[in-house]
């Protein structure tokens, strides 16, 4: 019994160890872009009252969304975002 949990310890040890090293992406789907030079400057602001907070509605602080296309057709993707109440105000 202690040969076969002494075993598994030292299994998970070299799973653990040979698998957690960081491989090389050359091309990432997504990467950090910064704020300042994308002009994005939002905030989904949410008041906490009585009945509307994280008890009453479940989904409280997940946010509304965000969409990304080429609505008008300038070649550029668009920006959409959503937020739980009020309007949106972006600069």
């Amino acid at each position: 019994m202690i040969k076969r949990i002494s075993f598994f310890i030292l299994t998970v040890i070299i799973i653990g160890l040979t698998s957690c090293h960081k491989k090389g992406i050359e091309n990432p789907l997504f990467s950090i872009q910064d704020n300042n030079k994308l002009g994005i400057n939002f905030i989904n602001k949410l008041d906490e009252e009585d009945k509307t907070n994280v008890f009453t509605f479940r989904n409280y602080y997940n946010g509304g969304g965000v969409a990304i296309g080429d609505i008008n057709n300038d070649g550029l993707n668009d920006i959409y975002l959503t937020s739980n109440q009020g309007v949106i105000s972006y600069t």
